[in-house]
């Protein structure tokens, strides 16, 4: 699933780059921890890419569809010698607000697949939002961190996703 989910997004940027950036299209990497509330669980490091168009574009403000997949690339470890690792695909609504340095907001949908080193995997779908903040250098260059909350239901309280970013 997750080599269909990359193939994907790895088409849709190298057929539609040229295109989609002349309309508001960009893309980005990013990279961060992914965190656990289970005091069981320590961080697990991620990486990804980021695909998304400005539907609503000013000056100060913008208004964006984002797609975004991130895989693990160094696992967390568990209480008692196991690991865990995090895959993500999600879409997002996205609004900036600022010029130079702006506010983000998202919230969208999330699939999430946390496997284990010992077996057994938790694949789950959900709401996500979060919060973050930017540096826009010229047009279209941006530096972003974010805080990223899935809501988890019922294995765990919440995961959350500290990351940074790199926009083009």
């Amino acid at each position: 699933m997750r080599f269909v989910k990359i193939m994907s997004l790895c088409l849709i940027f190298g057929i539609f780059s040229p295109v989609a950036q002349a309309a508001g299209a960009y893309f980005g990497v990013k990279g961060g921890f992914f965190e656990v509330e289970n005091s069981n669980y320590d961080k697990a490091v991620n990486g990804g890419i980021i695909v998304g168009a400005h539907f609503i574009a000013s000056s100060v403000h913008t208004v964006s569809l984002e797609g975004e997949l991130t895989t693990t690339v160094l696992p967390g470890d568990i209480t008692g010698g196991n690991e865990w690792e995090i895959d993500t695909f999600g879409l997002f609504g996205a609004f900036r607000a600022g010029s130079g340095v702006y506010f983000k907001g998202k919230m969208g949908y999330i699939d999430r697949s946390i496997s284990y080193k010992f077996g057994g995997v938790s694949d789950r779908n959900s709401l996500a939002y979060g919060i973050g903040f930017g540096i826009r250098r010229g047009t279209e260059r941006r530096i972003e961190v974010e805080y990223t909350i899935i809501d988890d239901d019922n294995t765990f309280t919440d995961i959350k996703f500290l990351s940074i970013g790199l926009i083009f």
